[in-house]
Order: structure tokens, then C-alpha cells, then sequence
């Protein structure tokens, strides 16, 4: 294993909108900047400018990669009428902050939780962002954000992300339409938790690097192995310690009999993972749907598959019976 250094992160300058290739869908990227100085990078799918959104779905990545791996997902559900929101993690992609690095993963998950505020409530006074959606295209710049219907979609580490803005929601009285979780990172190792001199290491070198993440554990696919190769985004190296353990840790806490979240899920839920994932262990999917009080919930365990279920052969299938769940609970 190696110690990398990390410098402050660069940010490129963006134009606030850029117009995407010809089809029914609009894509802009641009800056939302956190309370805490943090400029962090959103892509936006939108409807084409002559519809309004039938609902809005924000997109929480997992680690070290960035929103703009779910172009495909978020083209079919804009060309379905969603607005598709997705933001670069702090450490992340395109947004600023210590490659890879943070204190505990609850801070990933502050930053994101301000964000969709800032999304269904517009701006705040002492807010520098503006609105984050209005005034781009006529059709979206009078919708009511706030009333559309709202689902969530989180992958790996961004499923325990997930998992803890569902909670912020439910104290903060914020309703969901569904809740969609795809190889979430519920248990990094076998059987859940995190090693206790794994713990203890991360008190004193929390910014060593782990190792990066193998393509193997991804997936097999061709086309997509030379597109994550080539993606200068992606991180060429494993998370600091202290996120790793603050992500395992979140993860154990998440799936305990005890916890309060699977006693009182608020939303309709939908998990799917791959039954060869070594990467992030099905099982803590299972044992979180066992618990899960939900009554709308479906668990789809994909045979023979490993991490990346929207990557692998025959994941056109499973992105349409996602887009069919998320459309079934509209209303």
C-alpha cells in the first residue's frame, strides 16, 4: 500500500450551462457552493425545454468515481420526463476538496443534504448559488421543485449516503417517493463491521491510501473497462483510511437488528445487487431488506453478476425495470 499526497484540488473554470449533443434531453453542469466554501460539481438532465419534469431524481455516486458514470441512466429517465440531478462528492470528480478524503462520510452526506434543500426549496437568504434550475429552460424556470414527486438513487458507498439522508429527511419531515439502492456498500467485508485495528489505524494515519478498487470487482465488460481506464475523473487510487472506516462503519451501523432506519423506513424501496459482488457484500443488502418494515419493497438479487449491475451485459433490462418502479410511484 502507498501514501499518496494530496493537494488542494483545482477547480476548472465551467460555463454555467453547456448545451449537449442533439436529443430530447438538455444537460447542464455547473457549481453549487456549500455553507462551508465547498464548490461542488452538479450535472443536470433535464427534460427537453417544451416539458415539465414529472419528477425529480437525485443521483448520490459511490467512491471515487463521479455523477457523469450515469449518463446512460440519467438520458433514459429525462427522456422519460425526470429531472436528473447529480452531484460530484467533495474529494470527488470535478469538486473541490482533498482527493478521496473526509473526516466521516457524514460530511458527503451534509453537503448532499443541502444541496436538494436548495433544489425543492430554492434559495435561502445568505444563499451565494441563486437557483440551481431556473431560468435555464422556459418550460423549468417556474416549476415548483418542491411539489414534483422526489426519488433517490444511490450506488455502493453512495447507498449508505443514501441511507443516511433518508434519515435526515425523516427528521427534517422531508417525504419521498421511493428509494432506490444499487450494491449498496451495507458490508465492505464479510459479515458487516469494520476491524478494530483498522479503527484504531485510521486515529493515526487517517489520510493513508488504500488500495485503488480492481476492475475485476467491477465488472467484466470491455467497453466499459477502457472507458473507466481512460476517465480522468475517476481516482487512480483507493480511499484515505478515514473515510474507508467512517464508510464501514456507517455500513455496520446501518444493517444492526437495533437500527432505527429499517424500523421506520418511510419510503418505497427498491435494492438490487449482484450475487458475485466481493466488492460490497450482498448479504448486507439482505439483511437490511429482512429488516427493512417497509412494506413496499422489492430486493433483486441479479444471478451471476458482480458490482456495477448497470454496466454488465444485459443492464439495459435492469435500468427499464428501475425507470417502470420509479414511474409506478409517481403518485
Amino acid at each position: 500500500m502507498t501514501c499518496a499526497v494530496r493537494g488542494a484540488h483545482k477547480l476548472p473554470t465551467i460555463p454555467a450551462t453547456m448545451a449537449s449533443t442533439p436529443s430530447k434531453v438538455d444537460v447542464m453542469r455547473q457549481y453549487f457552493v456549500t455553507s462551508h466554501g465547498l464548490a461542488l460539481y452538479i450535472r443536470k438532465w433535464l427534460p427537453r425545454f417544451d416539458c415539465i419534469p414529472r419528477g425529480v431524481v437525485f443521483l448520490v455516486h459511490g467512491l471515487g468515481e463521479h455523477g457523469g458514470r450515469y449518463e446512460h441512466m440519467a438520458r433514459i429517465l429525462a427522456k422519460r420526463g425526470f429531472a436528473v440531478l447529480a452531484v460530484d462528492h467533495q474529494g470527488h470528480g470535478l469538486s473541490d476538496g482533498e482527493r478521496l478524503y473526509a473526516g466521516k462520510l457524514a460530511h458527503l452526506t451534509e453537503d448532499y443534504m443541502e444541496f436538494i434543500r436548495h433544489v425543492l426549496e430554492g434559495p435561502q437568504p445568505g444563499d451565494k448559488n441563486g437557483s440551481i434550475l431556473d431560468g435555464e429552460l422556459e418550460a423549468h424556470a417556474n416549476v415548483n421543485w418542491g411539489r414534483l414527486p422526489r426519488f433517490l438513487f444511490g450506488h455502493s458507498m453512495g447507498g449508505v449516503i443514501t441511507l443516511q439522508l433518508v434519515e435526515q429527511s425523516q427528521q427534517q419531515n422531508l417525504v419521498w417517493n421511493g428509494v432506490v439502492l444499487s450494491s449498496a456498500a451495507l458490508w465492505c467485508v464479510p459479515g458487516g463491521g469494520c476491524p478494530t485495528a483498522v479503527r484504531l489505524a485510521s486515529y493515526i494515519l487517517p489520510k493513508f491510501t488504500l488500495p485503488p478498487i480492481e476492475f475485476a470487482t467491477l465488472g467484466d465488460d470491455v467497453d466499459v473497462f477502457n472507458r473507466w481506464v481512460r476517465d480522468p475523473l475517476r481516482a487512480p487510487y483507493g480511499a484515505t483510511l478515514q473515510l474507508g472506516v467512517s464508510l464501514l462503519t456507517e455500513g455496520w451501523r446501518l444493517t444492526r437488528p437495533d437500527a432505527d432506519i429499517a424500523k421506520t423506513f418511510p419510503a418505497p424501496l427498491y435494492m438490487l445487487h449482484g450475487e458475485l459482488d466481493t466488492l460490497t457484500y450482498p448479504q448486507g443488502s439482505v439483511a437490511f431488506y429482512t429488516a427493512c418494515c417497509q412494506q413496499d419493497k422489492t430486493l433483486n438479487i441479479i444471478p451471476r453478476t458482480v458490482h456495477e449491475v448497470f454496466n454488465l451485459e444485459g443492464h439495459e433490462k435492469v435500468l427499464h425495470e428501475i425507470v417502470g418502479w420509479v414511474e409506478a410511484r409517481l403518485n
